[in-house]
């Protein structure tokens, strides 16, 4: 296998019935752990996995999580989905020495359900109970891209009435945003998925679009009668302030990413495009928010919810990465240089700086929220709520000191 990005560890995952299902690339190991989710495709290569295996590494870091980056990939083509099941249990038993001993830990990503994530941990022959997960990072990367966009919309002087939004990829992620946005203001202009593209000049009704799409699925964008069908181009092309790219990695490229007119590209997705061509954005005069800053909140929020609650975490979000963004912007304006260039000098600083030697692998020293909840059981309620609220004021407190 040809390890171009110099991954820590690169591993495939054969099969005997059916080939090769997929691949395993750590980026790097910080403390001897890695974390990142499992996606499964019909299709993919390495070239593609590893740098967003190394976008979970900048993300980590960018919000002080001292854990390195990993992705895996599972891969079930359209003539095997009869076998989906069995395909993702074999691919768990082909990742299991580095699950079993914690280097690498499998998470939610696209494409996969919680119920699917268990089969995989199964196969690993690891105890995890999936289905007790409260599994909302997409709802807490919706947050952070929404905020990472009031920044970049008051950066540019423009009020958010007067923003108009297309979205690329309207899925679970994607319909939150639009949700938020709304309510703050904004019109949603234009949106795709993988059946297609509708628009709407004047704006769609955006609760009854979410309302159509939860009622009939991704496919409510072939038969719903408020907006113009189109094809996924156009959607592009929208002459809007924001667009949000939140569909499959690499989906804006070198054919497709001078067709776009926003002024303000918010990256949901995981690498929606290439850092070099965010350079070119930025170079044409885009507000580009990079995608490990802006969908930041899916790992921020899946990491610290088991003891701090919603409103709290929002409250992150609302205040302390609003303003490390908007410094990110004015020194991206200040150097006429890339907020991901920015960034990444950033973030390797910090690697430097920090150990890299294995953690025992006990799970009350590498998972202190285990200790966290085996103590919480023992306790009164009364006490229990003062825990978990001093709990919740430690992490407020320590996010803003990392972005003040």
């Amino acid at each position: 296998m040809n390890n171009t990005m110099n991954s820590e560890i690169v591993h495939e995952v054969k099969n005997s019935k059916f080939g090769t299902i997929g691949y395993l690339v750590v980026d790097r190991l910080i403390q001897g752990m890695s974390i990142g989710g499992v996606r499964v495709v019909p299709a993919i290569s390495l070239v593609e996995l590893q740098p967003i295996a190394r976008s979970m590494t900048y993300k980590n870091v960018f919000i002080n999580n001292r854990i390195g980056g990993a992705k895996a990939a599972v891969i079930i083509s359209r003539e095997n989905e009869k076998h989906r099941s069995e395909i993702l249990f074999e691919f768990g038993k082909g990742i299991s020495p580095f699950v079993k001993r914690q280097i690498y830990s499998p998470g939610m990503d696209i494409g996969i359900t919680p119920k699917e994530l268990q089969i995989i941990y199964n196969g690993a022959g690891v105890k995890r109970n999936v289905l007790s997960w409260k599994n909302l990072s997409h709802e807490y990367s919706a947050y952070s891209c929404f905020y990472a966009t009031l920044a970049a919309v008051a950066k540019n002087n423009i009020s958010i009435q007067d923003v108009t939004f297309s979205i690329q990829g309207f899925g679970s992620l994607g319909s939150i945003y639009a949700e938020l946005m709304a309510m703050a203001g904004a019109r949603l202009t234009a949106v795709s998925n993988i059946y297609g593209g509708l628009v709407h000049e004047c704006g769609f009704n955006t609760g009854e679009l979410l309302q159509n799409r939860s009622a009939h699925g991704d496919k409510f964008i072939l038969s719903y009668a408020g907006g113009q069908q189109v094809s996924h181009d156009v959607v592009l092309e929208k002459d809007v302030t924001v667009l949000l790219p939140a569909a499959s990695s690499f989906a804006i490229n070198d054919g497709n990413w001078e067709k776009i007119r926003a002024n303000i590209i918010v990256s949901a997705a995981n690498c929606p495009f290439s850092y070099d061509i965010e350079r070119r954005l930025f170079q044409k005069g885009k507000s580009v928010i990079t995608d490990f800053v802006a969908n930041c909140g899916g790992v921020l929020g899946s990491v610290i919810d088991t003891s701090v609650d919603k409103d709290d975490i929002v409250y992150i979000f609302s205040n302390y990465y609003k303003n490390k963004v908007e410094t990110l912007l004015n020194q991206s304006l200040r150097t006429n240089t890339p907020m991901v260039d920015i960034v990444i000098t950033e973030v390797e600083k910090k690697i430097e700086k920090k150990s890299h030697s294995f953690c025992p692998s006990k799970k009350l020293i590498r998972y202190p929220s285990y200790a966290l909840k085996l103590i919480l059981k023992l306790m009164p309620d009364s006490v229990k709520k003062w825990v978990l609220q001093s709990k919740s004021q430690k992490h407020i407190r320590h996010y803003e000191r990392l972005w003040k």
